[in-house]
């Protein structure tokens, strides 16, 4: 039996602990042993974990990425050097064949790996904003150290591995896409009744935004997509669910108050189960700035609803122009008005989309064929 390691950073259940934790469950049909070192916050990603049976080790894990070389860097070292050495006695005790790092700006995993000399993945899920081009000088820099500290880069998203291989690493990346488990729809689902439990107008056409609030995700392009809808007399209610960790969503909900929108958006926290209210609303949008796969793009197709989405990063590899979902530019929110005023005023096209999007998401992101592509890559390494 092969142990595999994975070093997850983040503690909530965003796109990369979700896939993640259907990676973990379904590899484990190929005789793999996971075992997940993870934060130490209960809630999250340490919980379902414990539901499904999978050993989790909480540690102090922290983001190189925002390392600034300060004092409070300095203070920190005392933290890091106690989680490496825990990392090292974990990958003895538990005989770790390999180590994957789930997320490339977290390096703990990878330097125990490299002391132990044990084979190591970084997984890439994001496109190279600008903080990861500030990582220690840059990103062919940040490149240069990925490949240093593993034998294979894995990337979400075609994309994504146009960025990194442009800077040298073409011949140790390998591509595979995001797994999506799309559960089975209840037979009692109603969309009224959720739309009751949360507060939200019944006979209103529903917009939903899904993710953490943060500038990437675009929100306040949805806000100002809004506005132009509802200037225009269009009949519509519009949902942001998740939430933010800094000063963006303060900005968001200042905008919203400034013109007077409260009674047109509503605000609900993370869904731990986010599909009867993804089930629920009329068209999906994803106004994202920057996305390295775009997991909630598969997982509205595959609720069966339209989706408008920024043409940026994966994005443009799982929607097909008016085939199956709309693309407009980023940063732009009139054009994102504009894709969903027409969804919302013409039925067959909408319908014709969600159709369409639906047998795409079931087709070509199960989670069966993710774990056995990622098994190949370590088939690869350790051959």
């Amino acid at each position: 039996m092969l142990t595999v390691l994975y070093v997850q950073i983040s503690s909530g259940m965003a796109g990369a602990s979700h896939s993640l934790l259907t990676l973990a469950q379904y590899i484990r049909k190929y005789n793999v042993r996971p075992i997940i070192v993870g934060q130490q916050d209960r809630e999250g990603l340490w919980e379902e974990c414990e539901k499904h049976g999978i050993t989790y080790y909480p540690l102090y894990l922290t983001s190189w990425a925002r390392s600034d070389l300060s004092l409070r860097d300095i203070l920190y070292i005392p933290n890091r050097l106690n989680t490496f050495r825990r990392l090292v006695k974990i990958c003895r005790d538990e005989h770790v064949d390999l180590v994957h790092t789930n997320l490339h700006f977290c390096l703990d995993g990878a330097l125990a790996a490299k002391y132990l000399g044990i084979p190591h993945v970084f997984h890439v899920r994001d496109e190279f904003s600008p903080l990861y081009k500030r990582w220690f000088g840059g990103t062919k820099r940040t490149v240069h150290i990925m490949q240093r500290l593993s034998d294979r880069i894995i990337t979400v998203s075609e994309s994504v591995a146009q960025d990194i291989e442009q800077h040298g690493a073409k011949e140790s990346v390998r591509t595979v896409l995001n797994p999506v488990e799309i559960p089975p729809r209840p037979v009692k689902h109603d969309s009224n009744e959720i739309r009751k439990r949360f507060g939200l107008p019944q006979s209103i056409p529903l917009i939903g935004l899904f993710g953490v609030i943060a500038e990437r995700k675009g929100q306040l392009d949805l806000v100002q997509a809004l506005r132009s809808l509802l200037a225009i007399g269009t009949r519509v209610h519009a949902i942001v669910v998740g939430q933010g960790y800094d000063a963006y969503e303060a900005e968001v909900r200042a905008t919203v108050k400034t013109h007077n929108l409260e009674d047109s958006i509503t605000f609900i926290r993370h869904q731990a189960d986010v599909w009867p209210l993804l089930r629920s609303v009329d068209v999906v949008a994803v106004p994202s700035r920057a996305e390295g796969f775009g997991r909630i793009v598969v997982e509205g197709m595959a609720a069966g609803k339209p989706v408008v989405a920024a043409s940026v990063g994966g994005i443009v590899e799982i929607i097909e122009h008016r085939v199956n979902g709309l693309l407009v530019p980023p940063a732009s929110p009139q054009d994102l008005a504009d894709a969903l005023y027409e969804l919302l005023v013409d039925h067959d096209l909408a319908q014709r989309l969600a159709k369409k999007g639906r047998r795409d998401a079931e087709n070509a992101y199960s989670p069966e064929s993710h774990a056995r592509n990622i098994l190949s890559v370590y088939d690869d390494i350790l051959r």
